[in-house]
């Protein structure tokens, strides 16, 4: 009875509200996407990962992109969706059964920074052409090689023991950092896809010039770091933005331009 009183309630609204976009993102890169195609007020809720632009913080949360509130969703007249392709599935044909419009986009490729602009650009008939190419023209003019085949670990996490090291979490080869990296001539020292694990004895007996630690926080064992074997091959990058796909994806780049150099 209560999802029936739901879908109804959702059909008498949307269709009596068709073209009045009222829109809920559920991942940081689509909230970031929106907000430089100048179209954050379109966004009625974000998800509870949301956190920039400042704007961002102060819209509604609606849980985590994987269990979407429902109730808040009809109580407050959302008209579309901007779920991830990975997501699908359940969330996907819940929120169909309540007539919103779903719109899935794609964020786990490189090109997929410009495609989500694109794809938002002509569904909310935003106008911002001109913007998404010159976006795309600067993307391109950073991936210009600057490293003469850096050999590079990437790692997204890592575990110490009494202070030594006793395995990293590595980044594969099916990510866009993966892409960003080789495209500025550098090599990814990992073959697998994924985030295979790496012991230490692996490390010890792997040829690289440069781990690149990634997170979007500081990282905890920064000083584990500073005293352990691979103190001079250690890159800690910091950056709320290092796991986000979208906008400012540019600064990602910039970065590892500086560091691959």
């Amino acid at each position: 009875m209560r999802i029936f009183i739901l879908v109804f309630s959702a059909i008498l609204f949307f269709n009596s509200h068709a073209q009045n976009f009222r829109v809920l993102s559920t991942l940081p890169s689509f909230t970031e996407s929106m907000f430089y195609l100048d179209a954050g007020k379109l966004l009625v809720g974000v998800s509870d990962y949301c956190n920039f632009p400042e704007e961002a913080k102060r819209l509604p949360r609606y849980g985590s992109s994987f269990e979407i509130n429902l109730e808040k969703v009809v109580e407050d007249k959302i008209t579309s969706v901007l779920l991830a392709e990975v997501q699908g599935g359940r969330v996907k044909n819940n929120l169909e059964k309540l007539g919103v419009d779903v719109i899935i986009t794609p964020y786990k490729k490189l090109d997929d920074a410009v495609g989500m602009l694109k794809v938002f650009n002509e569904k909310f008939k935003l106008n911002k052409d001109k913007k998404i190419e010159a976006f795309s023209n600067e993307l391109k003019s950073l991936l210009k090689p600057i490293s003469k085949g850096k050999r590079v670990l990437m790692i997204i996490d890592e575990k110490f023991k009494d202070g030594k090291l006793h395995e990293v979490r590595a980044i594969g080869i099916d990510n866009y950092y993966h892409e960003i990296l080789t495209k500025l001539g550098a090599k990814n020292i990992v073959a697998e896809s994924g985030y295979p694990l790496r012991s230490l004895e692996s490390l010890l007996t792997s040829n690289f010039d440069l781990i690149l630690r990634i997170s979007d926080r500081k990282i905890k064992s920064e000083q584990d770091w500073k005293n352990s074997y691979f103190k001079d091959k250690i890159y800690l990058y910091e950056k709320d933005y290092a796991v986000v796909l979208g906008p400012r994806t540019l600064s990602l780049v910039k970065d590892l331009r500086e560091i691959l150099k």
